[in-house]
């Protein structure tokens, strides 16, 4: 039976997994793309084929992400740090507190104690009036920072160390920007970005399945 949901795909992925949550690098991922398949729909990346691997969805083209199904061995490997923390972190969480760990957009947040949601830092720091593509330019992030904290630090008590931390590497920056939006967004609205009511065609077609919208084709 087909998972209409990620949430249902994630539940199934782990009874099978049993009770060794890190054997998903063996069940999940395919050494190549002759070996890919429905149950295993992650691949390892090799020259040549990266293109080949995976649909990119909506919101990675708009952020220039990688595509979560290509699990690389390099520093863009977003398909297997997804992947380890599905298994290895919120699988967990949702077993240990049933009906408390809700998974946004896929599930109603409701009364949920813990709420997981997907999170782009660039489009956050585009939101923020931020510069694109400076993170690997610690200059530029320096004064990226400076200007948001200029802006912020008036309103906000944020500490001398924390404005620090911000720079000290690419990860930090993602994260203080991501908290420095997510602060300033107090309408709904603001944070409930998915476009539910004007159907989009690329979401019904590659992540129609994940986002629970349709079967997903």
């Amino acid at each position: 039976k087909q998972d209409k949901t990620f949430p249902k795909w994630l539940e199934r992925q782990g009874e099978l997994l049993g009770h060794d949550p890190q054997d998903w690098r063996d069940r999940l991922i395919a050494e190549d793309l002759s070996s890919r398949s429905k149950d295993r729909p992650f691949t390892k990346v090799k020259k040549g084929t990266k293109a080949q691997i995976a649909f990119k969805r909506d919101c990675d083209q708009r952020t220039n992400a990688e595509s979560v199904y290509c699990i690389d061995s390099g520093a863009k490997q977003v398909g297997r740090a997804s992947l380890q923390f599905w298994f290895e972190v919120l699988l967990p969480l949702r077993v240990r507190y049933p009906d408390r760990v809700a998974i946004w957009p896929f599930e109603e947040v409701g009364e949920a104690a813990v709420v997981v949601a997907e999170c782009y830092p660039a489009l956050c720091q585009q939101q923020l009036g931020l510069p694109k593509n400076i993170k690997t330019t610690p200059s530029k992030v320096v004064e990226a920072v400076a200007s948001l904290r200029e802006r912020l630090a008036a309103e906000w008590l944020i500490s001398d160390r924390t404005w620090l931390h911000g720079v000290s590497s690419e990860d930090e920056y993602d994260m203080l920007t991501t908290a420095c939006w997510l602060a300033l967004s107090n309408e709904p609205a603001d944070l409930l970005a998915l476009p539910a009511n004007a159907r989009i065609p690329e979401i019904d077609t590659i992540e129609g399945w994940m986002m629970g919208l349709s079967d997903g084709g």
